[in-house]
């Protein structure tokens, strides 16, 4: 009896389900919702010149804001989602998705495009669009505004105004 529990026992284990991965889809090309219901497509590969400088992350996030009808784009401080949300209207701006765009902030991150040229760190909303597409046009309400004056202000592709102004 006792030189059986000394003779070394073969212990085997149970064989483990292995699960094959499964094949990763490629995104060549995301249908994008337009207001008027028409679709467009956007191919990505073509997009990463203009995406150049962004996270992983950030790419994503630009994803999710074009390809969804609605969306809400938060994260922790820092992250730079003033980039994510510039980088997707300017590529919605520019294949037609949309054509104006309004954005509401506290006034205090409207930023100040003439000091923002003399530095390369500033952050504010008029210093993020003039940094990364000059050509993007844009327009800050200081004030409220009577709809028959709307008209007046131009044809600007992006519009920032201050909560306090908005309501």
């Amino acid at each position: 009896g006792i030189l059986k529990a000394l003779i070394p026992v073969e212990v085997v284990e149970p064989k483990k389900k292995v699960r094959k991965p499964k094949p990763k889809k490629e995104e060549t090309a995301t249908e994008v919702k337009q207001f008027e219901g028409a679709r467009k497509s956007i191919i990505w590969e073509n997009l990463e010149p203009e995406l150049n400088g962004l996270q992983k992350y950030q790419i994503e996030g630009v994803k999710l804001l074009l390809t969804s009808n609605t969306a809400l784009l938060c994260d922790e401080l820092g992250i730079d989602k003033k980039d994510q949300v510039i980088h997707a209207l300017n590529t919605a701006m520019q294949h037609d998705m949309i054509k104006t765009a309004l954005i509401v902030c506290p006034e205090s991150h409207f930023g100040n495009i003439s000091i923002g040229s003399h530095f390369s760190n500033a952050v504010g909303w008029e210093n993020q669009i003039n940094k990364i597409n000059p050509e993007l046009s844009f327009y800050t309400l200081h004030e409220n505004i009577k709809d028959s004056n709307l008209e007046e202000l131009g044809n600007y592709g992006i519009y920032l105004t201050s909560y306090k102004t908005f309501f």
